[in-house]
């Protein structure tokens, strides 16, 4: 699966958030955020360094999954995405690891990424995964978090409802009001 939105939508808020139910759950987690991998990461046997493992991360999934159900999570795809890092493998190195273990019996995949850098990288659009968008709260709802603060934001502007429906700029507006 992979889940889409726009930059602030909460996509990494929400893999984290089932990142840590399946970890308190007791089930096998395998999380990374792609953005803060090393540039110099070109091969899955430079991400298992990488990430101090003592195996490729596929082999260690695949052996984990022949025992238990195994969720991997991968955040912010889109930030290796060909208009962002133009240098890198990365994000070659992350959709062959998903090539390799995305159609595995007890292994889930789920990914994040910005909708229009999923739409408009041929990498990204080339995994077969399920599209889930996370759409955007509506506005009264907005009004009603706004109004717990003390905040009354009848007379604002279209753009400026449309900016604070955007849980990140909702949150961090909140948390400076």
């Amino acid at each position: 699966t992979v889940l889409l939105g726009e930059p602030g939508s909460g996509k990494s808020a929400l893999l984290s958030k089932i990142a840590a139910d399946l970890l308190e759950s007791g089930a096998s987690v395998f999380a990374l955020k792609a953005d803060l991998l090393s540039t110099e990461v070109r091969t899955e046997t430079d991400l298992q360094r990488e990430l101090r493992l003592p195996a490729l991360p596929s082999e260690l999934i695949l052996r984990l999954a022949a025992l238990q159900p195994v969720y991997v999570l991968i955040d912010q795809l889109d930030a290796l995405a060909s208009q962002l890092d133009l240098r890198s493998g990365r994000l070659n190195v992350l959709l062959n690891l998903v090539r390799r273990i995305g159609n595995e019996l007890n292994v889930h995949v789920l990914l994040s990424a910005r909708t229009f850098e999923f739409n408009h990288d041929v990498r990204l659009r080339a995994i077969e995964a399920e599209p889930v968008t996370l759409a955007l709260p509506p506005w009264h709802e907005v009004k009603e978090r706004l109004a717990e603060v003390g905040v009354d934001p009848d007379a604002w502007p279209e753009n400026a409802r449309d900016l604070m429906r955007i849980p990140q700029a909702l949150k961090t507006f909140v948390a400076l009001a």
